[in-house]
């Protein structure tokens, strides 16, 4: 039971002009423990806490794959410098993970609500949460989070089985991010859909990943003709086109059906959106297809601005076998575009 003379009335936290983000970044030489269901680009923000001379904990989940893995590498990295002050887990546990929205500060302060660790959620702009003073309560939850710590699955990002337990997470991830770009026009949703410009779309949450299909030559007779009487025979539909090709093991698949992909030549050109329909393993190759009757919403508008961008980036990615774009590529297009 709490004691009301170590307690205080709850405060509530809600709108812009008491973001919880402001409060964090505010505090000095505290002890701050952090446990989020997600996590998303709030990495200067934990710069800035450590800056402070504070010392952090952070405990993000995995639930629904939402949580980016570029910020759990660039968390990985901070906390590599920041070696007695950061203490960075990731509760692997996928589904099972937890779902919490808990901010401790030392030595009594607690800020409980909607609010996960990502920009907008920190922003209050749609979410809201509770300050409170107590003693008890702090005891409570910070044992809590003691005995969080201690359960498999929940891996401290200096433990061995860290990074493998990482790749796991991100190459599901990936396929589970390029499915939130899935989104079927519709002829009777009303108004025609409006794309909308880069900037925009890169603030939203779930912008984390964009697949990418960097193609050589135009397809080859050859090719062409194993297409036709080999690889179609196998698809329900005459009414289908081929989008490319790719050499891999039948284990090695990099696109999935469904995916909107950014489709560009090697030397930066013809920058333009597909949606794969189907991604199909025959005669030792993958081939990406659509039907032609489908229709979809591409993501975002793809401005002179922007094709002049992926030219400019599109070598680097060539050479390092780029099948999807992180969350730091899309931040290096947004910079280059500020630039413009």
């Amino acid at each position: 039971m709490t004691n009301a003379q170590n307690a205080t009335n709850p405060t509530v936290i809600f709108g812009e002009n008491n973001p919880l983000s402001d409060a964090l970044s505010s505090l000095k030489a505290n002890r701050i423990v952090i446990v989020s269901a997600f996590a998303s680009k709030t990495e200067d923000l934990i710069r800035t806490i450590l800056r402070n001379e504070n010392n952090l904990t952070l405990i993000i989940g995995t639930i629904n794959h939402f949580t980016d893995p570029d910020f759990i590498k660039e968390c990985v990295d901070i906390a590599s410098y920041y070696k007695q002050r950061f203490d960075f887990y990731v509760d692997f546990r996928g589904n099972d993970s937890i779902h919490w929205k808990l901010y401790l500060v030392g030595p009594s302060k607690v800020f409980i609500g909607s609010a996960n660790f990502t920009r907008t959620g920190l922003s209050m702009q749609r979410d809201t949460a509770i300050s409170i003073k107590d003693n008890n309560l702090y005891t409570t939850y910070n044992q809590l989070v003691i005995d969080l710590r201690q359960k498999d699955g929940v891996v401290n990002c200096r433990n061995p089985k860290f990074q493998k337990k990482l790749a796991d997470y991100e190459r599901n991830h990936r396929k589970v991010s390029a499915q939130n770009l899935e989104i079927i026009s519709s002829h009777n949703s009303g108004a025609p859909y409006q794309p909308p410009q880069f900037a925009d779309w890169i603030k939203e949450e779930h912008v984390q990943v964009l697949p990418i299909f960097i193609w050589g030559a135009e397809v080859n007779e050859e090719e062409r003709d194993t297409f036709d009487h080999k690889v179609k025979p196998l698809i329900s539909t005459d009414a289908v086109e081929l989008i490319g090709i790719y050499e891999g093991d039948k284990e090695d698949q990099k696109y999935f059906n469904g995916n909107i992909v950014l489709t560009v030549k090697y030397n930066g050109g013809y920058a333009s959106f597909n949606k794969i329909d189907i991604s199909l393993f025959t005669e030792n190759r993958w081939w990406l297809c659509n039907f032609s009757f489908t229709t979809f919403q591409i993501p975002f508008m793809l401005t002179p601005e922007i094709k002049r961008a992926i030219k400019l980036n599109v070598s680097k990615w060539i050479s390092t076998n780029k099948t999807y774009l992180t969350t730091n590529d899309l931040r290096q297009i947004a910079a280059e575009l500020k630039k413009d």
